[in-house]
């Protein structure tokens, strides 16, 4: 009887299933028997050419297809959100949760520090030298004041134009112009170049007290989306957002009276994931005690 042999195809005779990958839906498959020893999961990436190694513990958990533009409006006020980004920014972390562990790790990291509102905050204004740049859509955000003053700018050579077309003096038997010239067009245009995307755009970033990144507020409702529709089908987001929750209710605690982060991990993981997560007598006889912190608290 022969022994099989291992057939390697050329990448143009690779289907385009596994060529033609989108950002967003990333294709995952097992090594050939040959490096079974290692029992990984390889990720191929179109756009980079880039194949890394994921630990195969490493579960691959379906995301629910959101489209924004169903229930956002199109944009026509200045603070409104903007369905485009958050169509983007969805579909950015949908790939990255199902990209790899330092990724996931990333977007649960945002979570935690963004999803729960009284966590962050738009930005007023922006320092000279600051990373302005939002962490998943990774372009520049920037302020309300600057976007104020900037919009200011390009709405007071629109209004110097409209007088001049308004009060503009017509030949005899001529009509009124109704529309700009070339030159007004022109000089409309040049103005709104000296202001930066961000500003035209109305792209506010918002920041954290709990990271250093900065997002846009778009990526921001993305984040809630994210996390609402995953809560059902994930112990491991149920985790991280139970446990941001604890930290935040025990925030106004005497610090001897917190648990500790180890203690905070048993009593998350006991409630997430059940029996199987131990919670010693100490943790349990302090969270008890916190319990009773925080209804002295609320009295």
């Amino acid at each position: 009887m022969e022994t099989p042999k291992l057939v390697l195809k050329k990448k143009s005779e690779l289907s385009e299933t596994t060529s033609d990958i989108k950002p967003e839906k990333v294709k995952f498959t097992r090594k050939s028997a040959v490096m079974d020893m290692t029992k990984s999961v390889i990720l191929k990436d179109k756009k980079k050419n880039i194949v890394p190694v994921v630990d195969e513990n490493f579960k691959i958990i379906p995301t629910p297809l959101i489209n924004f533009s169903d229930f956002i409006p199109e944009k026509k006020e200045m603070f409104s959100l903007d369905s485009k980004y958050c169509q983007q920014a969805y579909d950015t972390i949908c790939a990255m949760w199902n990209k790899d562990q330092k990724s996931r790790n990333f977007v649960k990291h945002l979570i935690s520090a963004f999803v729960p509102y009284n966590n962050f905050a738009r930005l007023f204004n922006i320092s000279e030298g600051e990373n302005t740049k939002c962490a998943i859509l990774n372009h520049n955000v920037t302020g309300i004041r600057e976007i104020s003053e900037g919009l200011t700018k390009i709405s007071m050579k629109k209004m110097f134009i409209d007088a001049h077309l308004i009060t503009e003096e017509v030949p005899e038997g001529a009509e009124k112009r109704t529309k700009y010239n070339e030159d007004e067009i022109a000089e409309m245009d040049a103005i709104r170049k000296t202001v930066p995307i961000e500003i035209v755009e109305v792209r506010v970033g918002v920041m954290s007290d709990k990271s250093d990144k900065i997002i846009q507020v778009e990526t921001n409702q993305a984040l809630v989306m994210f996390a609402t529709e995953m809560l059902l089908r994930c112990d491991e987001l149920n985790f991280t957002i139970r446990k941001t929750r604890l930290q935040h209710a025990q925030s106004d605690v005497p610090k001897e009276k917190q648990l500790t982060k180890k203690e905070i991990n048993q009593v998350v993981g006991r409630q997430t994931f059940g029996m199987d997560h131990k919670v010693d007598n100490k943790t349990f006889s302090k969270l008890l005690a916190l319990k009773e912190e925080l209804e002295n608290v609320e009295k």
